[in-house]
């Protein structure tokens, strides 16, 4: 992204110390065209919940096992393993 500054740009233009012509176009210019490339980053999560939702016989059977646990209050999560998954989604993103 290049930032101008419109007095100086209008330097080379015989503008000098001008604020208005050259040097307020060129900085109308220059915004347009660092929004070209401007860029987003999107999460993999439509990816990760495609891949949750097609999972196979074996998995759904034991997200049924512990929805069941969950539901009657006996499920115990293994906290060094949650912390683990938590950091180790960080890292990768």
């Amino acid at each position: 992204m290049r930032i101008g500054n419109g007095n100086i740009d209008s330097l080379g233009s015989g503008g000098i110390g001008s604020v208005g012509g050259a040097g307020s176009e060129s900085r109308g210019s220059t915004a347009a065209a660092s929004s070209k490339s401007d860029s987003v980053n999107l999460s993999n999560a439509a990816n990760l919940v495609a891949l949750a939702k097609s999972g196979s016989a074996s998995r759904q059977s034991k997200l049924d096992s512990i929805s069941a646990q969950v539901k009657s209050g006996s499920y115990q999560a293994d906290s060094a393993q949650v912390s683990q998954a938590v950091v180790q989604s960080h890292i990768t993103g």
